[in-house]
Order: C-alpha cells, then sequence, then structure tokens
C-alpha cells in the first residue's frame, strides 16, 4: 500500500509502492522479507515484551504468523490453567476448546468489550479465577445453549 507523505506531494500511483512509506509523520524505508520475498507494508510498534515500544517493520504474512503464534500461547496458557480438557466430554484438542461463562453472564463481558484475546488476557491478569468460567469443547458449548 502506498502512502503519500505529509503534505501531499508528487507520486506515481503505477509504482507498486513508493520509496518511502510514512507511519504517524515518522518515514520508514520498506524492505524485503527474506522468507515471503515481498516489500514490507506493515509497520507496527511493539507493546509488551522484550522489544516493547520499538517500531517493527514485517510483510503481512510474516505479521500474520506472529499474530497467530501470540494468540495459541494465550489461549494453552488459559486451556491449562482451567484444566487442560472439555469438562463434559474430556476433548483435548486445543483447536476444539472454548471458555464458558457457567453463570451465563457473557453478555456482560461482550459489552464491556472483553473477547477473545482480551478477555483471556483480563482472566490471566486475575489469576485465572476458577469460579463463573470452565472449559468446554465447541459442542458441548452449543448444546448447553
Amino acid at each position: 500500500m502506498c502512502v503519500l507523505p505529509p503534505g501531499g506531494g508528487d507520486h506515481d500511483q503505477t509504482k507498486p509502492y513508493a520509496k518511502v512509506w510514512y507511519n504517524n509523520g515518522m518515514a520508514i524505508k520498506p524492505h524485503t522479507c527474506k522468507i515471503h520475498g515481498q516489500t514490507t507494508a506493515y509497520v507496527y510498534v511493539v507493546k509488551q515484551g522484550t522489544h516493547k515500544g520499538e517500531t517493527l517493520v514485517k510483510c503481512r504474512p510474516c505479521r500474520s504468523e506472529d499474530v497467530k503464534r501470540d494468540w495459541l500461547k494465550v489461549k494453552l496458557a488459559l486451556i491449562e490453567a482451567y484444566g487442560g480438557k472439555c469438562t463434559c466430554c474430556l476433548e483435548t484438542e486445543p483447536r476444539f476448546l472454548t471458555l464458558d461463562h457457567t453463570n451465563g453472564n457473557g453478555k456482560e463481558h461482550r459489552n464491556l468489550g472483553l473477547r477473545g484475546w482480551r478477555l483471556y488476557q483480563w482472566l490471566a491478569k486475575k489469576g485465572y479465577p476458577k469460579d463463573g468460567y470452565q472449559i468446554l469443547c465447541y459442542n458441548c458449548n452449543c448444546s448447553k445453549g
């Protein structure tokens, strides 16, 4: 994706990418991904971990792989904290397991914007409270209604 420099400027729309990208007024030179051979188009600031605060430049497939890996890490920690298997049918495949609100108060969390990744991180910060939550496979969760 091409982004014009601040203040507009002359830009040839036929080129697949510009010589310099701008992210919040900061010039970012494009790099070629060594894995996928694509010119980088994804610029982001790391929010946590050892590279916190750094601006990283990656191609979209590499960034997508990073997000999937981080998401799986958070989900596996949650599953392990709540027993590692479906409490109903004992399914252990992480792809099939979901978090269930035993009190039926999931709507309250969704209204607060706590769903998926954010809910899992919120529970981790609270020390994975056992009261009100359990792990169910998707089939058991749907059949529970």
